[in-house]
């Protein structure tokens, strides 16, 4: 009876550590040291249909693919410690990748670049420790959920077909491209590390960049904002606001803005009297009766057509390489002061005289469209193209001219 008994506790015990070691297994893929979740989501989008055609996804990325073997998963790294865990995946414009991929619960992943392929839908779940995500030019995403990727630093959901982006939890972003979708509302008030920021061409009315104060680019181009002010946005270099439906524009504390474009808009006026530092300004398309650029001196190229400017005042803009004044109503142009001038049109304005003695420098030259009866460009030995036509010009002197 008591042999009996021992023999009973002796199977419990056997029964019980090989139920231990079946658990232990579990956790691990039945290719041992890689875990179950990662492996087993991955193989699974691998093995589906690329659009190349009669090859899989991972057939498509690796000619000697083997679904078994992770060694051939190209783009796909593991960490050394068992049970290994994917730590990035590289699949950069691998065009004929295509399906929903699954990499939920991946809690080592720390970048994803699907970039560029065909991938239709992505599930991050509970990636925590994903830093980069590029997701950008995959065309067909419609709904991407970053709540839980509360380490993400950098996000790029451009050209796809999303229409409501959540970024509340994402507060150490760095970096925001979602430019290209289907997005109404954009609320990065949550983003106080925001250094670069680009919505443009979706379906934007209002943006409000108040609460990041790092900001160095801001493309907002192409949607229906109404308003922008960046005064909040002191270290700001670079503003992109054209294309929109913008009647105020404040970028009264930015005084580091290199470059400004905020053309076809709806302006009326604009004040860029504190911001010095503009290089590059394009204020084209709008409806500016004045534009006083006297306190950018280091102005390097203007592009102000399209207005009704009936006065252009250039000389204290020495720097300036490029102007662009066609189509306002000017009828008189001063750029004796800019000597550095490569490129020039005033083309449809009310010109009766250019004087360009003082540009030799210049290679291009659009003047159509004036009332000139006189064209000297003796002193200009480097011009390469000249456009003069619909002017009341009997000659033009091109004496020195190399063309």
């Amino acid at each position: 009876m008591k042999i009996k008994h021992v023999t009973t506790i002796l199977c419990f015990i056997i029964v019980f550590f090989l139920f231990s070691i079946t658990g232990y297994a579990a956790d691990i893929s039945p290719l041992d040291g890689y875990e179950d979740n990662d492996y087993d989501k991955l193989q699974a989008f691998l093995n589906s249909a690329s659009l190349e055609a009669g090859k899989t996804n991972g057939e498509y990325l690796n000619p000697s693919y083997d679904s078994n073997d992770p060694v051939t998963w190209t783009g796909v790294t593991w960490n050394a410690v068992t049970p290994k865990r994917v730590v990035d995946i590289d699949w950069f414009e691998k065009a004929s990748l295509t399906g929903s991929l699954d990499v939920s619960d991946f809690t080592s992943l720390t970048n994803l670049d699907v970039s560029y392929t065909r991938v239709s839908s992505l599930n991050t779940n509970n990636c925590s420790a994903l830093a980069d995500l590029n997701c950008g030019s995959c065309l067909y995403i419609t709904t991407l959920d970053v709540s839980t990727n509360t380490a993400l630093t950098s996000l790029e959901c451009s050209i796809n077909d999303i229409s409501a982006l959540d970024l509340t939890n994402n507060t150490l972003l760095t970096h925001l491209g979602c430019t290209a979708n289907e997005i109404t509302t954009l609320d990065v008030s949550n983003q106080p590390l925001l250094d670069n920021l680009y919505c443009k061409s979706n379906q934007l009315t209002s943006i409000d960049v108040s609460n990041n104060t790092v900001l160095k680019t801001m493309d907002c181009s192409n949607n229906d904002i109404t308003s922008i002010d960046v005064s909040s946005n002191s270290l700001l270099e670079t503003l992109v606001c054209n294309s929109n439906e913008i009647t105020v524009l404040n970028t009264s504390g930015s005084n580091n803005l290199i470059t400004v474009n905020c053309a076809y808009n709806h302006l009326s006026s604009v004040d860029f009297s504190t911001n010095t530092a503009i290089e590059d300004l394009n204020v084209s398309g709008n409806s500016l009766t004045n534009l006083n650029i006297s306190a950018n001196t280091a102005l390097i190229t203007l592009n102000c057509n399209n207005n009704q400017l009936s006065t252009l005042n250039l000389t204290p803009n020495t720097a300036l390489e490029s102007l662009n004044c066609g189509r306002n109503q000017l009828t008189a142009l001063d750029i004796s002061t800019n000597t550095n001038l490569t490129y020039l049109t005033c083309s449809t304005n009310q010109l009766s005289s250019l004087n360009l003695s003082s540009n030799p420098l210049l290679e291009y030259l659009y003047a159509n469209s004036n009332l000139l009866t006189s064209l000297n460009t003796t002193s200009n030995p480097l011009i390469k193209t000249i456009y003069a036509s619909y002017n009341d010009l009997p000659s033009v002197n091109l004496l020195g001219c190399t063309l």
